[in-house]
């Protein structure tokens, strides 16, 4: 099999891999992990979207948000149909490297907790301490929540776990606003389209004090940090009582909000 049609079919599997057996602080690895899914996952905007921000599935994934029991969730069904379909055209090499890294992970989630134990000898942390707080982030918007964090007193490991998730922020919100601003290109009178692009052009450095802004802001930071649709309805209410925003374009805006799928009030 060429080596591009390999990456593109098991790349993200394998790379996860590697990075949750690499040598790296557990957190560090957590961090890095939520970086690959969340740059791996985006879902391009579209015309009529009124926020961005969308997942697509993957075949492995770590959700963070994990308080009791397993964060890591695999799909071995999907994957062993993968291969099915894919294992006569692969060298016997790209198959042992599949094959090691599927039989790594059923083994380990048969046991999670003990795996978990056994992969690092870090001090113990939740694993959502990678994650920015959200009152914070969303008071003072991603850049000024980057400074704090660097300044901060946290041990270097936990610092840098954080800053990778922040880094991945940014990612995400370049990704969104690099296809967003192309749909502008196509569509220059779509006034979603302008409303979005403006919207993440100003919570990239500012602090968001708009209501669309701080909507916008956490929607993103849900999308990487796998928030369930009951955290995100009972933000999203939150923010929507602490606003003091009660414009006709913020209103428009949350009642949009309302009906999306997942996010009924």
């Amino acid at each position: 099999m060429k080596t591009s049609t390999f990456d593109n079919l098991f790349g993200y599997f394998l790379t996860f891999t590697a990075i949750f057996q690499s040598s790296d602080n557990m957190l560090l690895r957590h961090a890095n992990i939520l970086n690959l899914q969340s740059n791996h996952s985006l879902l391009l905007p579209e015309k009529d979207d009124i926020l961005v921000g969308r997942l697509s599935p993957l075949p492995i994934s770590f959700n963070p948000q994990v308080t009791d029991g397993c964060p890591y969730q695999f799909h071995a069904d999907d994957m062993e149909l993968l291969l099915s379909r894919h294992s006569n055209s692969m060298s016997t090499q790209q198959l042992a490297q599949v094959m090691d890294a599927f039989n790594f992970w059923k083994k380990a989630l048969s046991d999670p907790l003990n795996h978990m134990q056994n992969q690092s000898a870090d001090p113990p942390h939740s694993f959502r301490a990678i994650l920015p707080d959200t009152d914070i982030l969303l008071s003072e918007g991603l850049h000024y929540i980057k400074e704090i964090t660097e300044e901060s007193s946290d041990p270097l490991f936990l610092k840098q776990a954080k800053l990778t998730t922040i880094a991945t922020l940014n990612q995400v919100l370049d990704f969104y606003k690099y296809h967003v601003c192309a749909l502008m290109t196509k569509y220059p009178n779509s006034r979603n389209i302008n409303a979005c692009f403006d919207i993440l052009n100003w919570i990239k450095y500012r602090p968001p004090r708009t209501l669309h802004a701080k909507i916008q802001l956490y929607w993103l930071y849900a999308a990487v940090s796998r928030c369930s649709d009951a955290q995100i309805v009972s933000e999203l209410q939150k923010i929507y009582s602490e606003s003091a925003d009660r414009s006709t374009a913020a209103q428009t805006i949350w009642s949009q909000v309302q009906k999306l799928k997942g996010c009924r009030m």
